[in-house]
């Protein structure tokens, strides 16, 4: 599915969530604070999914830009050079 970046944010929550789990990429994920967040890439952008296991809910789906995705998740990748 081709969906924009602004398209996706457009969105309802449940309807980015659909989307997610039927055309994105999961990527990896990361704790914040009580938040486990996990990224996924869909079409040429990324989006967080914010869940809150205490309350089992998701709290915010939002876009994100390749340098935060960078400067959030860069320690959670090993690169090996051959």
């Amino acid at each position: 599915m081709i969906i924009s970046e602004t398209e996706f944010n457009s969105l309802t929550k449940e309807s980015q969530f659909e989307l997610l789990n039927n055309y994105g990429l999961f990527v990896g994920n990361r704790l914040y604070y009580n938040h486990r967040i996990n990224l996924y890439s869909i079409n040429k952008f990324f989006v967080e999914v914010h869940y809150e296991p205490t309350s089992n809910q998701i709290d915010k789906i939002e876009s994100i830009s390749l340098d935060l995705v960078i400067k959030s998740y860069s320690n959670l990748i090993e690169l090996k050079i051959k």
